[in-house]
């Protein structure tokens, strides 16, 4: 899935699907040789990883728990390729898009 592709209109379509579980899983998508614009490191106990990630002229935000968190520092590469799921991160009254990642590896070219 290209970044540009991902919309509200998409997100919304896909939350259409709900709710998801064990016979319903939730839509995973991949996009390959994506640049690491910025990383963070956040959480209490420092298990979680912020990302603006970019794909030609477009940006995406995503997040990335424990494991993958793990596996994101170990990689450490400017361009990887990911799997992740969408959806809305609400802060401070503001919605915008998330990728929350499944899996990430670096981009082998």
């Amino acid at each position: 899935l290209n970044f540009s592709d991902i919309t509200v209109d998409l997100l919304d379509k896909l939350q259409s699907l709900q709710p998801f579980g064990r016979e319903n899983e939730e839509p995973k998508f991949c996009t390959k040789n994506v640049l690491v614009a910025t990383s963070k490191i956040i959480g209490k106990t420092s298990n979680t990883v912020k990302l603006t990630l970019q794909q030609d002229c477009d940006f995406a935000d995503a997040i990335g728990f424990n494991a993958v968190k793990d596996k994101f520092v170990s990689v450490n590469e400017e361009n990887i390729d990911l799997v992740y799921t969408l959806s809305y991160n609400y802060f401070r009254g503001n919605r915008t898009i998330q990728l929350t990642l499944v899996d990430v590896k670096k981009h082998e070219k």
